[in-house]
């Protein structure tokens, strides 16, 4: 009866949002059930971006690529191939979601 709450990497990029995570974790799972889906972005402790939005699609080619242009946004540039190498251990997806309504939140 309670959401799923879980920190997210993500990319935005052409008016969408695209999260990679593993397909064996319960997130992977509800989203197949039910592709409604909300998060916030937190950028600072005063002001951040509600997102309500739906899961159109799971990308399955290019992991690597994704999963590379997704962790460069939050990781070193001399970490990065560490970082990727790890990420596709696991068998992986990336969503791909349609932002149905942006709230932003504090003062901007």
């Amino acid at each position: 009866g309670y959401p799923h709450v879980t920190i997210m990497w993500y990319l935005y990029e052409n008016g969408r949002f695209y999260m990679t995570t593993t397909t064996t974790r319960v997130k992977y799972r509800n989203v197949q059930r039910n592709p409604k889906i909300g998060f916030v972005i937190d950028s600072d402790p005063y002001k951040g971006l509600v997102v309500k939005g739906d899961v159109v699609g799971f990308l399955f080619d290019d992991l690597e690529a994704w999963n590379r242009r997704i962790a460069a946004r939050y990781t070193a540039p001399e970490r990065l191939d560490a970082m990727v190498a790890s990420l596709m251990k696991d068998p992986r997806v990336i969503l791909d979601i349609r932002p149905t309504a942006l709230t932003r939140t504090g003062d901007w």
